[in-house]
């Protein structure tokens, strides 16, 4: 098991300050990548961004991904 922490892109302060205990980097990548869905629920809707972004880094910090989902809304009508 590794540590790894993940930042978000739409908050203030992007360091997370607890790490989670994860077999890998792969592991890491698709809890990135699960956290997305409910940060867009968090912050899309607010109209504060159109897009979220999780950054993942090792024990280190030195940054190992980073995924991203951007929503685009266009009213017809």
């Amino acid at each position: 098991m590794a540590d790894f922490f993940f930042d978000t892109d739409h908050l203030t302060s992007t360091e997370a300050d607890t790490p989670l205990a994860l077999e890998n980097s792969g592991a890491a990548y698709l809890a990135a990548l699960a956290a997305l869905p409910c940060l867009a629920r968090d912050v899309i809707p607010e109209g504060r961004a159109e897009a979220v972004g999780v950054t993942v880094r090792d024990a280190s910090g030195k940054p190992i991904c980073k995924v991203s989902l951007h929503l685009r809304v266009q009213w017809l009508g």
